[in-house]
């Protein structure tokens, strides 16, 4: 697996979707920046439930922090911009979210929705520890030390 100096927080079921190919669009609230595009990201996978909220620290994640793995790498390549629901309806099969869950498109409220093109995974050959990181944005965390570095 290669290193990564970004990680993604996903919960362990998205995480098996996208590993696995049946996921091919991240959906998500946001863009996603630019300068997160064609790169490796850790996917960090994190025990189901607490929908919509983050398990792991508001700031700074140490090494190995509990409840949280590295379950492999995501390469984003660009994203789908839904404005309507019937777009992102349409696409349901890439994404995977279906209506009226908690992380679907909820008409009369949501305006848009970012589906992140997924151009290549790569999964662990076994659940790796975290290394130290610190959030960025929203489920995204830079590593402090990118691993193979000296």
């Amino acid at each position: 697996m290669q290193p990564a100096a970004l990680g993604l927080e996903l919960k362990e079921r998205w995480c098996k979707k996208l590993l696995q190919g049946e996921k091919k669009l991240e959906l998500r609230r946001y863009a996603i920046p630019e300068e997160f595009l064609d790169q490796p990201v850790y996917l960090l996978s994190t025990p189901d439930g607490h929908e919509g909220q983050s398990t792991l620290p508001p700031e700074t994640m140490p090494a190995a922090h509990p409840g949280v793995c590295i379950a492999g790498t995501v390469t984003f390549s660009g994203q789908v911009v839904y404005s309507s629901y019937e777009q992102w309806l349409g696409d349901v099969t890439l994404h995977c979210v279906e209506p009226g869950t908690p992380y679907s498109w909820q008409p009369g409220i949501t305006k848009e929705m970012f589906g992140w093109r997924i151009a290549s995974v790569q999964a662990a050959a076994a659940p790796q520890p975290v290394p130290a990181m610190r959030r960025v944005l929203s489920s995204w965390f830079k590593v402090l030390e990118v691993q193979g570095a000296e």
